[in-house]
């Protein structure tokens, strides 16, 4: 979700979201662990909320790593200190 002016409520409709799909199913990673090497954040969570998905100019970046994320249905589940595997992918993305 995007807009032009902050203050719309666009992180209050995700927190309301995040309520009914119920918090054990809700991931809400920074910029930083999308465009990182691990994709625990997505790995087993219904919704995942990205907040500020521009900031910082590294939209690009950040957008890239969401495409798996959004389009295929596996994930390569990459865990730190864990072997990798692929695992269903059944997340939705809330960004804003």
């Amino acid at each position: 979700m995007q807009s032009v002016t902050q203050g719309t409520g666009k992180s209050l409709l995700g927190q309301i979201i995040a309520r009914l799909v119920g918090h054990g199913n809700v991931s809400y990673p920074t910029t930083k662990e999308i465009s990182g090497d691990y994709t625990g954040w997505a790995a087993f969570r219904k919704l995942v909320i990205v907040n500020e998905l521009y900031a910082g100019g590294k939209g690009h970046k950040i957008s890239n790593g969401l495409k798996s994320v959004i389009t295929d249905p596996t994930l390569w589940y990459n865990q730190k200190f864990k072997v990798a595997r692929t695992i269903e992918n059944f997340s939705e993305i809330y960004a804003c």
